[in-house]
């Protein structure tokens, strides 16, 4: 009996070995990954063996461990995920408007500039009115004017460009993200119905899906198999088990071309248009950025130059020009080419041709009579600059409206990019409190460990000098 007993008492240190070698495995992992965003932390949890019945009752038999468990929170996870999302969207509608703050605030292409310049061009005129140099300046302010909206338009127009081009890429980097998602479903079920442990597989699914948060705004949750679910706010299924849906872009006509969001669910079925559904993240927000912001400073900056032609062709037709070779002075001549309508006019507005081509048609004069008449249409052309031509506004109020709500807007972004960054670290922080490593609890648990390890050592050396001692009894 005694014999058995001390060869119990050594199957109970080595189980103990064991138990506390493969817990010293874990706080060694980690400490090796304390450094490795997303990480979450593991602990091996220990359980006792079942115990073998003896004379004066049940014996214990050691200790084993049951699980590593992965220390993780999905509810932290998910606010993450949201916290990601948002801080993104806000990054990318930042960035955009603070591009286009540079459009409305570059003094060597701004339109106030320009509009000042021209207008006080027919006041110089006004004083000569029969100075062929002073038409030609005129003509010349009014070029500069139109190039000014042109190039106004067209470095808007570009930036849109720029932002449609990333949206295919984004689309494309979510669907391999899914498709990677679903391939660590199937990984991970097939190796924990093995009863094996994928603790590290289980990280880095869920770094994939929150780069999945990072670009568009999604909701996620795990089935009963083990496997996460991951869709979009829209309800749109981008990853379900070990199948997973794609995202592209097609050329929508009906939006000048620009790309639409395509969704297609995993059978390769039912493609649906889902630009208008996508939100949050960086596809969102370049999404929100291409079809709102750009559209609503587009149609102001269309609106005063519509408003500004309109208003000088009007006046201009007034009026009459030189009188030359004989010929009488012409009226009813439009200044700039006359316009279709509001959407375009930014980037259409051009000298007519027959101003451009002859500074003589230039209406200065408010009377046919004598050549080169009276300066009265040209001081009247210079007092659009003060009149109230575009939703009860002067231009140049409207034009330092826009660029008010510009700033406004970049203002606003700023806060919702400093807010959004700041609960993205809280809720960072608090994912480290509840799951990441810290070096000084894992030393702290690595003492703990290496003392029970030491006296599991300990138990098999005394059960061997005990056995040795009874050995010797025998002989």
């Amino acid at each position: 009996m005694a014999i058995r007993g001390s060869f119990t008492t050594l199957s109970i240190g080595r189980n103990s070995l064991l138990a506390h070698r493969t817990a010293l495995d874990s706080v060694g992992h980690n400490l090796a990954n304390a450094g490795v965003e997303g990480y979450t932390r593991q602990r091996a949890h220990y359980s006792p063996l079942p115990g073998s019945s003896s004379a004066i009752g049940s014996l214990g038999s050691g200790v084993r461990i049951d699980t590593i468990q992965r220390m993780g929170h999905s509810l932290v996870e998910r606010r993450l995920d949201q916290d990601a999302s948002d801080q993104n969207e806000a990054q990318a509608r930042l960035n955009f408007l603070s591009q286009i703050e540079v459009v409305y605030t570059d003094e060597s292409w701004g339109i106030s500039t320009g509009m000042t310049a021209f207008f006080n061009s027919f006041r110089d005129l006004s004083r000569n009115p029969g100075s062929m140099v002073q038409r030609a300046e005129v003509v010349a302010r009014a070029g500069d004017l139109s190039r000014r909206f042109q190039t106004a338009a067209d470095r808007i127009e570009s930036l849109r460009s720029d932002l449609d081009a990333e949206l295919s890429a984004h689309a494309s980097e979510i669907t391999q993200l899914s498709a990677t998602v679903a391939d660590l479903n199937r990984e991970i079920l097939d190796i924990e119905s093995e009863a094996g442990v994928a603790n590290d597989l289980r990280d880095q699914r869920q770094r994939v899906v929150r780069r999945i948060a990072e670009l568009v705004q999604i909701r996620s949750h795990t089935d009963a198999q083990g496997h996460v679910i991951v869709q979009m706010s829209s309800g749109h299924t981008l990853v379900s088990g070990r199948r997973s849906g794609i995202l592209s872009t097609r050329s929508n006509p009906n939006n000048n071309g620009l790309a639409s969001i395509i969704y297609t669910d995993a059978d390769g079925t039912k493609p649906a248009d889902v630009t208008d559904a996508v939100i949050g993240g960086e596809l969102g927000g370049k999404l929100n950025a291409r079809d709102q912001v750009t559209n609503q400073i587009l149609n102001q900056l269309d609106g005063l130059a519509f408003s500004l032609v309109e208003a000088v062709n009007n006046q201009h037709r007034a009026g009459f020009g030189l009188a030359v070779g004989g010929n009488p002075p012409t009226d009813q001549q439009n200044f700039f080419s006359a316009l279709a309508g509001v959407p375009g006019a930014a980037q259409s507005i051009e000298i007519d041709p027959a101003v451009l081509a002859d500074a003589s048609l230039v209406a200065a004069s408010s009377t046919a009579n004598g050549s080169p008449g009276n300066n009265e249409n040209a001081l009247a052309l210079a007092a659009i600059e003060e009149a109230t031509v575009i939703n009860g506004s002067r231009p140049h109020d409207y034009w330092s409206d826009q660029v008010r709500r510009v700033g406004d807007q970049v203002a606003r972004a700023k806060r919702d990019s400093d807010n959004y960054d700041a609960r993205m670290e809280q809720s960072t922080a608090l994912r480290e409190a509840l799951s990441g490593v810290s070096v000084d609890e894992e030393l702290a648990e690595l003492v703990k460990v290496q003392t029970s390890f030491e006296a599991s050592a300990k138990v098999i050396t005394t059960a061997d000098e005990m056995l040795q001692a009874i050995l010797n009894m025998k002989r």
